[in-house]
């Protein structure tokens, strides 16, 4: 039937040749969770090793990613007919959802199909991603010279990644494009999406860095507090100027490490009760 045109081609299988393909010149490196367990079971770090996160991609997302061409993108179609597309626009609808509206039109003289495709790029998040993901997408059927607006929801899984520290999504703050695709290579139009992501409050440990307890919404202040008690304002001036020094050197320190540095002994039991304020502390995320 497809010989008479009465119904919409199929590409057929067309692999690309072995040096095209995407892993043949690239592999990815470990991710974050691969490392964490070599490390748990003793191993070494090897990171000429594909990682697991980088597997479970499909093979022509991770082809755009390192720039690699293919023969048919995924998405790929073929069409006796022509679509334009017009009045692209997404809208937020919450602090980690929105909507995305767009007019297909069939400018050709047959009937024909299109596949909507709606893609989403993340910023850069602690794990590692694709350069883009499919996010949403719907099939139209229009009649020669037939338009039709198409509209789409982005749900929080759309912008969200998985945490294996928190052992839930998490939606990362920062700028989101949001494209219109034809398949994964091909992009029709484009929009920013700038969303404020999880404000994460994580329990403090005596590992945890010292920027993370100074920047706690509960605990920051109160050890602020301590450190400048009993001291003349010139006295507490200078401490918190030597706090501020030290949060900007070495954000990344423990705060086992960060007693020796104060002016006097720092007793564990006021470390125990920030900690435990630390835990009982909502996570904003789940408010």
């Amino acid at each position: 039937m497809s010989l008479l045109r009465a119904v919409e081609p199929d590409p057929g299988p067309a692999p690309p040749r072995r040096s095209e393909r995407p892993g043949h010149r690239a592999r990815p490196t470990l991710g974050r969770y691969d490392r964490e367990r070599s490390h748990r079971e003793g191993g070494k770090e090897d990171e000429d090793k594909a990682s697991c996160t980088a597997s479970r991609r499909p093979a022509d997302c991770f082809a755009e990613s390192v720039d690699v061409a293919v023969r048919y993108p995924f998405g790929h179609g073929l069409s006796y007919t022509s679509f334009t597309h017009s009045d692209f626009r997404v809208t937020a609808t919450g602090p980690d959802t929105a909507t995305v509206g767009v007019t297909v039109t069939n400018t050709g003289d047959r009937f024909g199909k299109q596949v909507v495709q709606i893609y989403v790029t993340a910023p850069r998040r602690p794990v590692s991603s694709p350069a883009r993901e499919l996010r949403g997408f719907t099939k139209v059927a229009l009649a020669p010279g037939e338009s039709t607006t198409v509209e789409l929801t982005l749900d929080r899984r759309a912008f969200a990644y998985w945490d294996v520290t928190r052992d839930d999504w998490t939606v990362a703050p920062g700028r989101y494009r949001i494209q219109l695709g034809g398949n994964a290579h091909g992009i029709a139009a484009s929009a920013v999406l700038d969303l404020p992501g999880d404000k994460l409050v994580r329990p403090l440990t005596l590992d945890s860095p010292i920027g993370d307890w100074f920047g706690h919404p509960v605990v920051g202040p109160a050890l602020t507090a301590w450190l400048v008690s009993g001291l003349t304002a010139e006295e507490a001036r200078a401490a918190q100027e030597g706090n501020d020094e030290a949060l900007r050197l070495l954000p990344s320190m423990a705060m086992r490490q960060f007693p020796v540095f104060l002016p006097r002994r720092l007793p564990q039991k006021l470390l125990e009760g920030p900690m435990r304020m630390s835990s009982a502390s909502p996570d904003p995320a789940d408010a």
